[in-house]
């Protein structure tokens, strides 16, 4: 029995040593900031930046362990909503953009950093999550990319943003196809549209090519096919002859020479 409350004793001492001599917290620094230090047996990995999140006592060692964890890391994240991949405006040439920010905080210095949005390579910084209004874009192709920074204005890494491309091929004129200007190219309507009433016929002696609208106005030259009709010679002289004949004119025909 004094064999065993020894062995007992010795056992539970050996334990008590090992707790208080020989703890160990393994490493694992996720900040950009910390330190690693090894004293009387016992090893500490800190991180600097955050409030404390855990205590640990054995003995006369207190062990108080922190963490900060870098935005650079896939939590945050940044989703363009609109415009969809390829879009093409032919309606319109203002766009609206629009996005979504997860897991990070806009703000002017005092949130995780703030945006930066890049229309054709151009930057432009913005301080909070509000849609992005892109008036009187000119036609051609766009690449949009909105990307979270932090507050120095630097990336992170990896890269926090998202990038869509569309285009603008907005053609204003005249719509309508029973105007005398109708583009058939024409995306949208400029108000220019004309009506002009005339004589729409090529061959009338009165053709107008502004007119598109047929008014009844067209007058056309009749071609005078009867032969001459009472032809005599009332008169010869030694060096000329009078000829005569019917009047041959009519409101439909008016004969203004013969040969």
């Amino acid at each position: 029995m004094k064999i065993m409350k020894k062995l007992l004793l010795t056992i539970t001492a050996v334990a008590f040593a090992t707790l208080s001599f020989s703890q160990q917290v393994s490493r694992y620094v996720v900040a950009s900031g910390g330190n690693y230090s090894t004293a009387s047996g016992i090893s500490v990995s800190s991180t600097i930046g955050e409030p404390m999140v855990t205590t640990l006592t054995s003995g006369s060692y207190i062990l108080t362990q922190g963490f900060q964890q870098s935005f650079s890391a896939p939590l945050a994240s940044v989703v363009i909503n609109n415009p969809l991949e390829g879009d093409n405006f032919t309606t319109s040439n203002n766009v609206t953009v629009s996005y979504t920010v997860s897991d990070f905080i806009v703000g002017a210095g005092t949130g995780d950093g703030h945006v930066h949005y890049h229309l054709n390579g151009a930057m432009t910084m913005l301080y909070n999550t509000n849609d992005i209004a892109l008036n009187n874009l000119a036609n051609g192709a766009y690449t949009m990319v909105v990307e979270l920074v932090d507050n120095s204005h630097q990336s992170f890494s990896p890269v926090i943003a998202d990038t869509v491309s569309f285009t603008i091929n907005v053609i204003a004129a005249c719509t309508d196809p029973t105007a005398c200007n109708y583009d058939a190219n024409a995306t949208v309507d400029d108000g220019s549209c004309t009506y002009t009433a005339g004589c729409i016929d090529p061959l009338a002696t009165n053709y107008d090519p502004a007119a598109c609208i047929d008014d009844g106005s067209c007058t056309f030259t009749t071609v005078c096919t009867d032969k001459v009709t009472g032809l005599n010679t009332p008169t010869v002289l030694e060096d000329r002859v009078i000829m005569a004949w019917d009047n041959m004119n009519t409101a439909a025909c008016t004969v203004t020479k013969y040969n």
